[in-house]
């Protein structure tokens, strides 16, 4: 497995959070934007994703962060191959 760390500090628009993402995960340029494409990506990659500075993202984006959240730990249950880390 594959491990990547994303550091969201600092992270205070959406734009921002696929850009760190896209970025620490070395995504394909038609990746969409948006937590289904996400799940899309992940639910059958090899990665350990550990995300840290959630709670300032959670305070800048609200509940889009919690969706965030939500998502990942879905995959995770799904898949057999994605881990997630959310501190």
């Amino acid at each position: 497995m594959n491990y990547k760390l994303i550091d969201l500090k600092g992270v205070s628009s959406r734009e921002e959070l696929f850009a760190k993402i896209e970025d620490g995960l070395d995504l394909p340029v038609y990746f969409g934007r948006n937590l289904d494409a996400l799940h899309d990506m992940l639910a059958h990659s090899d990665i350990v994703l550990e995300l840290c500075g959630i709670d300032e993202l959670k305070e800048n984006l609200g509940s889009y962060a919690d969706a965030l959240c939500e998502m990942l730990r879905d995959t995770e249950a799904e898949s057999k191959t994605f881990k997630v880390i959310i501190r």
